[in-house]
């Protein structure tokens, strides 16, 4: 029995890609402090908080919103979970 072929409209296939975004980038590791001083503390250096960013188009060239998730509790859940919401909503 021939399988159909079934044609999915450009629209409706999706690609979809993420990178994780520091809420205190560390920098390029330069400094302002006075010459031959050895000890220099970076403020922020260890932080890992950040927030997950989505980027996704479509096969018809089409860019769809941005998405940013973030990871702790909400007021509007109340529990641990990630929440999802889109950049330009909230």
């Amino acid at each position: 029995m021939p399988h159909a072929v079934v044609q999915i409209p450009p629209r409706l296939f999706f690609s979809m890609d993420e990178t994780f975004v520091h809420y205190m980038p560390s920098g390029s590791g330069r400094t302002y402090e006075l010459k031959g001083k050895k000890n220099i503390p970076i403020l922020g250096a260890s932080d890992k908080r950040g927030l997950t960013l989505t980027v996704t188009t479509d096969a018809a060239g089409n860019i769809l919103p941005f998405q940013c998730i973030y990871g702790g509790k909400t007021s509007r859940c109340g529990c641990s979970m990630l929440v999802l919401c889109l950049c330009s909503g909230y």
